[in-house]
């Protein structure tokens, strides 16, 4: 969502942390909303999610919520490389929690929080697109959402 002032300044707004309030999470994400990944002739694709107060929402097995965003798979490559980045946006970033799962919705895997790096402005993960993987859920984070971070910028000129 992007909201102007009167100055025509781009104001962001503040990011959701709490989702206690929330009581129309489902125990399973909502596989016929997936977005999507639809190659190109040079089999690339680009998809966006804003995943933001009305986003939907996932209740997990330990009581905590998690907002969601879901995208559909093509056909496994084995040479294909999937990247997921989240955008830095007004000093906060969207935490990501990635799982794949399989065309019935099971998880398959699921990508540590390690395995992600900022690289420039993004949050960003990168891995293979294995034959079973169907969809890729990406939820927020409960256990990071309203932390904060710090990160070391490094360049070279």
């Amino acid at each position: 969502m992007q909201v102007e002032d009167r100055a025509g300044v781009v104001v962001q707004p503040p990011p959701l942390l709490d989702l206690t309030s929330r009581n129309d999470c489902a125990a399973k994400p909502d596989l016929g909303q997936a977005r999507a990944l639809t190659l190109d002739k040079d089999r690339k694709a680009l998809v966006t999610a804003i995943v933001d107060q009305t986003a939907p929402c996932l209740e997990h097995a330990a009581g905590t919520k998690s907002l969601y965003a879901v995208f559909e798979l093509p056909a496994a490559d084995p040479s294909a490389v999937v990247t997921g980045a989240s955008a830095t946006a007004g000093g906060g970033v969207f935490a990501p929690h990635v799982v794949l799962l399989n065309a019935q919705g099971l998880r398959l895997r699921e990508l540590e929080r390690d395995k992600f790096l900022f690289r420039g402005n993004e949050l960003s993960v990168f891995f293979r697109h294995q034959a079973d993987d169907r969809y890729i859920l990406v939820t927020s984070d409960p256990s990071v959402v309203g932390k904060s971070c710090v990160q070391v910028y490094e360049t070279t000129s």
